[in-house]
């Protein structure tokens, strides 16, 4: 069990001016995670040290290893905690209008992704940018973010009805390459600065979407 896992499922402890222990354990847990969102979002994961989160959220770094063995242990709860406001995102969208039109559905759900990267740049910057390419565990957080993405666009694939494939495809993998084109197409629009207008990000992805 990580220490992260421990801050969240241990007892109530003792409890000082009407809080307890676990919940201001729990309150220093999500300070740094949202000190190394600044963090990480604004300097990049390469120029951010384990003393420079704790500084920069006031905390020693006792107060560190008491939710997390160490800088990756933090890194994985913040993009874990990243993915779900995503999550959350897509699923507003999905619930926001009729489902049984797919292409309007798959527009929807498209436009709340884009809408989420050009929400916050720091988020963006983290999720699209830095855990790419820097070692074995941040590439394994890359890779969590597409799988975290594939569920969640699952009724997208209902547009695979439409699609004429030769006979030997397998729809599973052409659906994999059209979530990554998505992806990339979000990690060019993000390296433009968010240059051409979101109408024409949405077009050029639902364009995949749309194969026929």
């Amino acid at each position: 069990m990580s220490k992260q896992t421990q801050a969240v499922s241990g007892g109530s402890g003792r409890v000082y001016r009407g809080v307890s222990e676990e919940m201001r354990r729990a309150e220093r847990q999500q300070k740094l995670i949202d000190t190394a969102i600044e963090a990480f979002g604004t300097r990049g994961i390469r120029h951010v040290s384990l003393r420079d989160v704790c500084a920069a959220a006031g905390y020693t770094p006792r107060y560190f290893y008491e939710s997390f063995a160490d800088l990756d242990e933090l890194m994985a709860a913040m993009v874990d905690v990243l993915l779900r406001r995503l999550v959350d995102d897509l699923r507003a969208a999905l619930l926001a209008g009729p489902r049984d039109d797919p292409e309007q559905l798959a527009r929807r759900m498209v436009r709340a992704y884009l809408e989420f990267l050009r929400k916050d740049a720091r988020v963006t910057r983290i999720l699209m940018i830095e855990i790419y390419g820097i070692g074995l565990d941040m590439d394994r957080l890359a890779n969590r973010f597409m799988l975290t993405l594939g569920p969640e666009f699952a009724p997208l694939l209902q547009l695979q009805k439409q699609w004429d494939l030769p006979r030997r495809a397998s729809k599973g993998l052409v659906a994999t390459g059209v979530l990554g084109a998505m992806v990339f197409i979000g990690t060019r629009w993000v390296s433009t600065g968010f240059g051409a207008p979101i109408e024409s990000v949405t077009d050029s992805c639902m364009s995949f979407l749309l194969r026929q």
